[in-house]
């Protein structure tokens, strides 16, 4: 019997993906961030650790198996995202009082370990990130992999901490009348890993439902 059929999930604590996309839509400079490893950072209960035996032999078929144990959070256990989310949320309230445009980014626009957020200007952003990744090192999470569509912002982020390729790229055209957004598309890579795309001309967002193999629309 596998671990996963036995523990209980735990409740969803990630807000929902189309509310952070919407809100990341109202940003003139968007930001984007991966926490490296989430699971990594966080320990295991010296009293959970013993159901979290594994057995490994490094492909070697002629030698026995070798009894590992666990001692971090584990991948594919169905309890692990629940816990990860929860960590990081107890951790980066301590910062609210000193950083608290930053960590209700983190609160209120992270989905498990994708961070979408974005201000009004360069410096701003540039200010947001700033304090986002210093706090969050402080709680032992790495934030890496950022990205924007303002070449300032990325000018003053660190060239290890970068995205490989631009995530979020900006139409050349001007901004709709509104002036409440500029227009924002993903990349190839950003399609791959949330299942969407940004309909500049419909104002939509298009997401794919994998189960039913169709594309379903928000406005």
């Amino acid at each position: 019997m596998f671990l996963s059929m036995t523990v209980l999930p735990g409740p969803a604590l990630q807000p929902k993906l189309a509310s952070v996309l919407n809100r990341f839509r109202t940003h003139k400079v968007g930001l984007i961030a991966d926490v490296e490893k989430i699971y990594l950072p966080i320990k295991l209960a010296p009293k959970d650790q013993d159901v979290h035996h594994y057995l490994w032999r490094d492909l070697k078929t002629e030698e026995a198996p070798k009894l590992y144990r666990m001692q971090r959070l584990t991948f594919a256990v169905s309890s692990s995202p629940f816990l990860a989310i929860a960590t990081v949320t107890s951790d980066i309230s301590k910062y609210a009082e000193t950083f608290p445009d930053a960590t209700r980014e983190i609160l209120h626009n992270m989905y498990v370990d994708d961070c979408l957020t974005g201000a009004d200007t360069d410096n701003s952003a540039l200010k947001l990130q700033q304090e986002m990744s210093e706090f969050m090192m402080a709680a032992a999470f790495n934030l890496t992999k950022w990205a924007s569509n303002s070449k300032l912002v990325m000018d003053g982020i660190d060239p290890d901490k970068r995205a490989t390729s631009l995530l979020v790229e900006c139409d050349s055209c001007e901004p709709r009348q509104d002036k409440t957004r500029q227009d924002l598309f993903y990349s190839a890579q950003f399609y791959r890993t949330f299942r969407l795309k940004l309909h500049r001309q419909l104002n939509t967002v298009q997401l794919r439902n994998k189960r039913e193999k169709k594309n379903v629309t928000i406005n």
